[in-house]
């Protein structure tokens, strides 16, 4: 039965300190059907909402707001700072679709040894991510250190802020960025939460996108030994990620954000030093600014003469929207015709 919260004490929950659950909670381990975090702290249903509404004579009602509900976080026992939800709004528990996953992946091919698993509360439990980590599914790319290892990541909210997400793809161990693939819509699903989301047929498509490894890892090795030149990746990031955005820009001309332009440039320097002016060093330069938000890096101006440091963005920014959002961006890149031409500058 639906919990009745009146409007005062409706009003009083959300607007007080939220109580148990911080901000962002992590738990890391080895068991995908391990979903305490998610039971312990955000068990989470819909109740009803109240508006107030005085009629002609000033005299006060509570009305029960319709086609819309609240969200309540059983675990901790408070009504979660949440905009009002449709009811067309397909609510996924966290614990429920964690616990489906695990179901579902016990019963393909992928390793059931070997697997790490990372699982993040975000924004006091309204979002939620778990990665698993396959490291029996290994590629050595250009040495014996440089190996990259599968993953698949699943994002969810319960409060319309995110978009259903499930992503097959890896990480490299050396520097830990994680590698963003595109095309291939087994590598990234996203659904809204509309009522006909099945996420069941989504995390099997998840274990399908592992099956593919193969092909990811020939191209890789061949990224390795594709020749970009410095010039080459700035004008591809100009065609792509670098536009600025304004309302202002003549018809046929995009201006470039030279801010980014420079910091990213200044990552595929870093990447050079180990992997040398190749397509596999440009990649990974842009997968490391979608994985480490934060990062600094630093580059010689020719027009100051001075080695200047270079920011890659906002230290207060929520980092796993950041990461998303960047990595989505890769993602399109890699689809692109600027990409493709890199890759064929070598036949």
């Amino acid at each position: 039965m639906d919990s009745i919260i009146t409007a005062d004490e409706q009003e009083r929950r959300l607007t007080s300190v939220s109580g148990g659950l911080k901000s962002s909670s992590e738990h890391h381990h080895n068991n995908p059907f391990d979903v305490s975090l998610f039971t312990d702290n955000a068990k989470i249903r819909r109740i009803p909402l109240f508006a107030y509404d005085e009629d002609e004579y000033g005299v006060g009602n509570q009305v029960k707001l319709k086609n819309y509900s609240g969200l309540y976080n059983e675990s901790l026992n408070e009504v979660l700072q949440s905009r009002p939800i449709a009811d067309t709004y397909k609510l996924v528990p966290h614990q429920d679709l964690f616990s489906l996953q695990a179901d579902i992946l016990d019963k393909t091919d992928l390793p059931k040894q070997n697997i790490r698993v990372e699982d993040k509360l975000i924004n006091g439990g309204l979002q939620a991510q778990r990665t698993i980590y396959y490291d029996d599914l290994a590629i050595p790319v250009s040495n014996s250190k440089d190996i990259v290892k599968a993953r698949i990541d699943v994002f969810n909210s319960v409060d319309t802020s995110w978009a259903f997400q499930v992503f097959s793809g890896a990480y490299r161990n050396l520097c830990r960025n994680t590698l963003v693939f595109g095309g291939e819509k087994s590598y990234h699903q996203k659904k809204k939460h509309t009522l006909n989301l099945s996420p069941s047929a989504m995390i099997q498509k998840s274990g399908l996108g592992l099956s593919m490894w193969h092909h990811q890892k020939d191209l890789m090795l061949n990224w390795r030994n594709i020749q970009v030149s410095d010039q080459q990746f700035a004008d591809m990031l100009k065609q792509t990620i670098c536009i600025k955005k304004t309302k202002s820009a003549e018809v046929g001309i995009n201006p470039v954000n030279e801010t980014k332009l420079n910091y990213l440039l200044g990552l595929f320097d870093e990447e050079k030093k180990e992997l040398g002016s190749t397509l596999w060093g440009a990649y990974n330069a842009l997968t490391h600014w979608s994985t480490h938000t934060d990062y600094k890096v630093e580059r010689y101006n020719e027009e100051t003469k001075k080695l200047e440091t270079i920011s890659g963005g906002r230290t207060n920014a929520n980092k796993p929207n950041v990461e998303r959002q960047r990595a989505d961006k890769v993602r399109e890149i890699l689809t692109s015709d600027a990409w493709q031409s890199l890759e064929l500058a070598s036949a």
